[in-house]
């Protein structure tokens, strides 16, 4: 299997914990889904990662984090033998069953550290409290609908929220780095994946805003100062800040390669809602992004949703050679019929 066609599968089987409720919880009225809560999960971590420093001195928390993202990957109410079936065939996967393992049978200090942020995750009752400072600003993105979704008038039982956007956005991160590992020699994935955990901090202030809204500096403006404003008392708030801010800059290896998968993630699932027929081209006139030139250009060009975004994307965002062939077989899949999901 071509190694760009193992991404994309694991990627959209992975996809579908976004539309998959497995228990009773529930944030401002919407039952949360296997993505959220995996999202919980991490937030807690980092949270209790950095209210309790000495006793977890010798945890690696970017592990941890790994070990939190796959360990939904055999849920009950997931097509998990799936899920094992394409994992097997990354690159990366004697390392990613490991994480998972481990976790599974508490081997390492990180997999223990897990295992209590999960026993927090089921019995928190106070997200307000200043011990939970940062999980009660994180839950936010659990609400927000990805703005892009809104304008396009995507008809998807259940809208993507930022929260389930970054579980997806770490999951196209492994299989990308799994598959290209060596043109990622100077990648760290561990802290990719935690770059990519709070790289949407922001939002929680001042929503998700697009680029066709707002100029590029004056989101980057508004974006810094709430996050500085949102960490300057949490603890670990100076790292998590310094991280987000080499993130948005786009300049080390590892904000780079992050940044790519932000991107990436946008494209992959436009061509999952374009795929599924949740987009209707025709009723988009109150739509101001539609009426971008660049935005009509290729629409015009490629008449579909999923290629539109994928085309986007090479044009605009400078991707390596990696991501841009990834890029490209994407363009293929589009409009290849992805069976409709209900949410369950």
């Amino acid at each position: 299997m071509d190694k760009n066609e193992i991404i994309y599968k694991f990627y959209i089987i992975c996809n579908s914990l976004k539309n998959i409720v497995s228990t009773n919880k529930s944030t401002e009225g919407r039952a949360e889904s296997i993505a959220d809560e995996i999202f919980t999960a991490e937030m807690i971590a980092i949270s209790n990662y950095y209210n309790n420093q000495e006793q977890y001195k010798d945890v690696d928390l970017m592990k941890a984090l790994a070990m939190l993202i796959v360990y939904k990957l055999d849920d009950e109410d997931v097509d998990s033998r799936a899920i094992l079936e394409i994992m097997a065939q990354l690159q990366l996967y004697d390392e990613l069953e490991g994480l998972y393992t481990n976790l599974v049978f508490a081997e390492s200090k990180e997999a223990k550290f897990c295992h209590s942020c999960l026993k927090i995750a089921e019995n928190i009752e106070n997200e307000d409290s200043e011990e939970y400072k940062f999980i009660s600003i994180t839950n936010k993105l659990k609400t927000i609908v990805r703005q892009g979704w809104i304008d396009w008038k995507v008809s998807a039982p259940r809208l993507e929220r930022v929260s389930e956007h970054i579980f997806s956005s770490q999951i196209l991160a492994l299989a990308l780095y799994s598959e290209n590992v060596e043109y990622y020699s100077n990648v760290n994935i561990y802290r990719v994946l935690l770059m990519l955990a709070i790289h949407e901090l922001g939002e929680t202030v001042i929503g998700d805003l697009t680029q066709f809204q707002i100029s590029k500096d004056e989101k980057k403006r508004l974006e810094h100062a709430a996050v500085h404003d949102l960490l300057k008392d949490v603890n670990g708030g100076e790292e998590l800040e310094a991280l987000f801010l080499e993130f948005d800059e786009h300049a080390t290896p590892d904000a780079l390669f992050a940044h790519f998968c932000d991107k990436l993630d946008c494209d992959t699932q436009s061509t999952v809602y374009g795929n599924a027929g949740y987009v209707d081209l025709s009723d988009q006139e109150d739509n101001k992004t539609f009426h971008n030139e660049r935005v009509q250009r290729l629409l015009s060009e490629l008449h579909t949703f999923g290629g539109m975004w994928v085309s986007f994307g090479q044009e605009v965002y400078g991707y390596d050679e990696p991501c841009m062939d990834y890029s490209k077989y994407l363009l293929k899949r589009v409009d290849e019929p992805i069976k409709k999901r209900t949410a369950q």
